[in-house]
Parts: structure tokens; sequence; C-alpha cells
């Protein structure tokens, strides 16, 4: 029996391809080929996903990135992997990929197909060539409170703290327990894999606070200023300032009220972002960041960030950097 969130569903928004569809038990498995091959360029993500077409509309020579799906594996690709080459097999070609930018989705474990894509998982751990895409054992999206002793920390540690961590409190069971301790207000976010729209006690006071016995929840002190989202793909890092929005988590804010300006970054800022890159082993992130009277504030990194939604006339200058470092062997 499945343990009830104190986070209400409305509050639980579902992300394009964060999913894969439902698998189509009719479909017919493809005959693979096995007498050609070739090197490209792979991504791979959920059908759903709207990430891809974003980034493949906004770059030139897209042709040279072969598009798969991980709906498919296992009917109309499959793969192998020995002496630390990776083949991928489809119905045409052999493909033996030099650069893979790849989306992690969420499989169900009913999925009849749950082990070939935990082993392909697997597989991108130890693969040697150019990798985009967080790994399996590396930091996820559940992995909120672990990047505030780990990756933030030390990044914060090695800038002398200038950049901050939110005073942060993972809360199951009595919530009076919190509320004697802390008495500024507070913001409420999901600490596991399930993605949370992020309130105040304004709003989550009338939530059923006896649903905190199911489940840790992560309280963070609500901070005040200006949101800034830091995107980092090997060396480049993309800031934007968000200018408008019309709630409290912009991510979900109503469509056409959000806008973004690009801006300079201090230095210790640009290697603040980098830094947690380096400690979580993953070349293509996301970090949410706060400016409040001076002081800067990091509340997460986002392992696989959907950074080809956040529309603005630079982004296309961020995608060709993107493929660059696809293009690196």
């Amino acid at each position: 029996m499945k343990k009830g969130s104190f986070i209400p569903k409305d509050f639980r928004p579902i992300v394009p391809g964060s999913k894969l569809q439902l698998f189509n038990q009719n479909i017919n498995k493809t005959k693979f080929s096995a007498e050609t091959s070739e090197s490209c360029i792979l991504f791979i993500s959920a059908k759903d996903d709207i990430v891809p077409g974003y980034f493949l509309r906004d770059i030139e020579h897209s042709d040279a990135i072969m598009h798969l799906y991980y709906d498919d594996l296992g009917a109309i690709w499959d793969f192998s992997f020995s002496d630390n080459v990776l083949k991928i097999y489809t119905a045409d070609k052999v493909i033996i990929p030099f650069s893979i930018y790849h989306r992690h989705p969420g499989i169900s474990l009913d999925h009849p197909y749950y082990q070939k894509h935990i082993a392909f998982f697997e597989i991108l751990d130890i693969w040697k060539g150019m990798l985009l895409g967080q790994k399996r054992d590396h930091y996820q999206n559940f992995s909120k409170g672990y990047q505030g002793i780990t990756s933030i920390r030390t990044s914060s540690l090695l800038n002398k703290k200038k950049v901050r961590y939110p005073k942060s409190f993972f809360v199951k069971g009595d919530y009076r327990l919190l509320r004697d301790k802390f008495k500024e207000s507070l913001i409420v976010k999901s600490c596991s894999n399930m993605r949370s729209k992020v309130v105040s006690d304004e709003v989550f006071s009338e939530w059923d606070l006896n649903k905190l016995n199911n489940l840790p929840t992560l309280f963070q002190e609500k901070i005040s200023g200006m949101d800034i989202r830091v995107h980092v793909c090997g060396n480049v890092v993309w800031p934007l300032q968000v200018e408008t929005k019309d709630c409290l988590d912009y991510r979900y804010a109503s469509k056409g009220s959000v806008s973004y300006n690009e801006i300079q970054l201090p230095s210790f800022i640009k290697k603040f972002c980098r830094s947690i890159a380096q400690v979580e082993k993953n070349k293509f992130i996301g970090v949410d960041l706060m400016k409040s009277n001076n002081k800067y504030y990091c509340f997460e990194s986002n392992p696989g960030p959907g950074w080809s939604t956040y529309h603005h006339s630079s982004k296309k200058i961020f995608a060709k950097n993107v493929f660059k470092q696809l293009l690196k062997e």
C-alpha cells in the first residue's frame, strides 16, 4: 500500500517525458540489422519529452544527431556492450556512438523491458564515450538533501561560503516540532523523485499535517529575492534571471507570464556552479539560485535540466555550445 504524501496531487505536476508512455504489448519487435555500422551522436529521451525538439530546432547540423526513444528500447532498438564498445541495433544499421546525450525517464517496475532499461543505464555509468546526462548512481532529483551536505556544501566552502544553502529541515512526524524550533516563514518541496510545486506556509498550512507521519518532507527557510537559473554544460555557463512570474515557483507559472534576462554573474558564482558539476561528475546541470540583498543562495542542482524550455534569444548560442560538447570525443 502506497503511503500518502503530505503534498497534495494538485501540487505534484506531471512533467512531459518524465515517464515513458504505456508500452504497446501488441507492437511487433523489429528484426535488427547486423550488417552495417556507423558512428554518430545519439540523443535518447522519452517520446513525450519536449526538450529534444527545441534543442534540435535551435542548432544547425541537427541531422548529425540520431534521436531514439527510451519508449522503444527492446522493440525498435536494442544494444550490446563488449570490450567497452557500445553498439546500438536498429532495423537498418548498427550504430557505434561516440557521443550520447540522454534524458533519464522514470521506468515502471512492471514495464516488460524494465531490466533492459536498468542494464542500459548501468552501461552508461561505465561507458567511456562523451556522455551528457546524469549517471544512474550519481545525483538524482531525489537527492536534494544529499546535495546540501555534499556538492553544494563543498562548492560553498571552496568559495569561502559566499554562496549559502538555506536552512533546511526534513520532517516526518509532528510539524509542531519544527514550528517550535524555527519561527521564520518556510517553503515546502518534495525530497523524493516526485516533483512538486514550491509553496510557502501560507498555502501548506491548509494541508493535512497528519500526512507528515507518512513520508519525509523537505522544508526550507523562505528567501525573498530574484530567481536565477544557471545552466552549466562542460565549461560553458548560461545564466538567466527571472524578471517576471505570477507565482512563487516560476517553473510552473502560467504560460506567457515568465520572462527571462541573460545576466552577467560574478566570477565566484560561475566557479561555484562549475564546482557543483565537478563534484557531481555531471557535465550538464541546472543550478537554482536566488539573489537576496546582495547575498546568493543555492537551493539545488538539477541533474537533467530542461534547459531548452527556458525561452530567451541567448538560448540558441547555448544550444550551439551543447552541440560542440557532443562533438568532443
